[in-house]
């Protein structure tokens, strides 16, 4: 399932045997899909992608017929053991994606996202289009975990860092809160449609939330209640994320391009200058390389910036060309 086409390898590599080192840097990409499409030769192969060299070469790591949406590394485990979660399941590897297996049924399909509790790597959540489901043995077994939710549909799902039993979803009716596991969920006051919920790596009492149509709400008390940040709004944000420092902020969204925040959400700067595409659907920020962001964008590749957002190009257009990048994970932000 590793394979590529020799006519169509580009920028690609062969994934290697597990060595990595963690102290340095991964980063990963889910082609979801590509606009490119021929009706004869060969089309340009989507799934999961990674890089060890700051993007110079990647290998691909995930079924490549699959539709990726979200990737998430088992906390402590320098990269070695992930998940994906995909249109037809969660996908789990064991051997820093050489093999996988899915290890849900046909109840679980379009899954957003998954979390893995950073206490008990053993407990697993998935958000999906039908609700929650819960594993307590790294996706053997599922069971679904709705009660509480009034509308199913979940986009995104996050344990706290610091709380075994705490863990915040992002659904169509706003963001709940589970304090048994997410076992059993209850309404915060932010009953907006929502597209991205992300804890603080600085300052675990601080959430943010992307919004459907409202632009970015924070929590400043665990995720329990909300504040609409002013200067974003009626935008649609699918993605936010915390920076290095511990008030930035970075967001993307549909035809918004990128912004940013120095200070929580109370201002916000708009900075796009390079991105040709500015439907942005996933950001990573690095805390490595001081400076260093990456943008997906929904049909126009990825995007690039090494001056902390100021400008931006396209990377490995030959790989990427007009994919949809749904998401981008830095394997150091957990």
């Amino acid at each position: 399932i590793n394979s590529v086409s020799q006519n169509d390898k580009r920028a690609i590599i062969t994934p290697s045997e597990p060595s990595y080192n963690c102290t340095q840097e991964r980063v990963y990409t889910a082609l979801l899909s590509t606009r490119i499409h021929r009706l004869s030769g060969v089309n340009p192969v989507v799934g999961v992608f990674d890089s060890r060299d700051g993007g110079e070469t990647w290998s691909h790591s995930a079924w490549p017929q699959g539709r990726h949406f979200s990737i998430v590394t088992e906390p402590g485990t320098c990269g070695v053991v992930r998940y994906v979660a995909a249109g037809n399941g969660l996908f789990r590897t064991t051997d820093d994606g050489r093999t996988w297996r899915i290890t849900t049924d046909w109840q679980q399909t379009e899954i957003q996202e998954a979390t893995v509790n950073t206490m008990n790597p053993s407990i697993i959540l998935s958000a999906t289009p039908y609700g929650i489901f819960r594993s307590t043995n790294r996706g053997d077994t599922w069971s679904e975990a709705s009660e509480g939710l009034s509308q199913r549909f979940t986009s995104s799902i996050r344990f706290d860092r610091t709380n075994l039993l705490v863990a915040l979803a992002g659904t169509e009716s706003g963001v709940y809160i589970s304090e048994d596991g997410g076992i059993s969920w209850k309404p915060t006051n932010l009953d907006k449609p929502i597209r991205s919920v992300r804890q603080s790596p600085d300052n675990p009492g601080i959430w943010v939330a992307g919004l459907q149509h409202n632009g970015a709400a924070v929590s400043n008390d665990f995720g329990r209640t909300w504040q609409l940040s002013p200067g974003l709004d009626g935008k649609t944000i699918y993605q936010i994320e915390f920076g290095v420092n511990e008030e930035e902020l970075w967001a993307g969204g549909w035809e918004v391009g990128v912004w940013y925040s120095p200070d929580l959400g109370k201002t916000w700067e708009h900075r796009s200058e390079g991105i040709t595409y500015p439907y942005i659907h996933g950001i990573a920020v690095s805390r490595k390389m001081p400076g260093s962001l990456w943008a997906g964008s929904m049909g126009g590749g990825l995007f690039r910036s090494d001056d902390h957002g100021k400008t931006w190009r396209a990377s490995n257009p030959d790989l990427f060309d007009a994919g949809q990048i749904w998401d981008i994970f830095i394997d150091t932000e957990q």
